[in-house]
């Protein structure tokens, strides 16, 4: 599973690298969950209809940010800022 706890805002964070990976990879395993707020939250959620992917309507509590952090394999923060986010 990959996390995407981040707002979705493709000019500051860049999630756009990952969606348009995302759209291209036809035989990817992997299962992606997107959290639903930021700019381009509902581009992504036009956009990306696929099977692998979840997109959650709403922002979870930080106890449940934690447990899907800790079950995750990977969790993507973000690509453009060089440095680590709040996440």
């Amino acid at each position: 599973m990959i996390l995407v706890p981040s707002r979705v805002e493709f000019k500051v964070k860049g999630q756009d690298k990952l969606v348009n990976i995302i759209k291209r990879n036809k035989n990817d395993n992997c299962h992606y969950i997107f959290f639903g707020w930021g700019e381009n939250y509902k581009s992504i959620k036009k956009s990306l209809n696929k099977t692998n992917v979840s997109l959650l309507d709403k922002i979870v509590s930080k106890k449940i940010l934690y447990k899907l952090i800790c079950m995750s394999d990977l969790v993507i923060d973000q690509f453009n800022l060089g440095h680590y986010g709040t996440i």
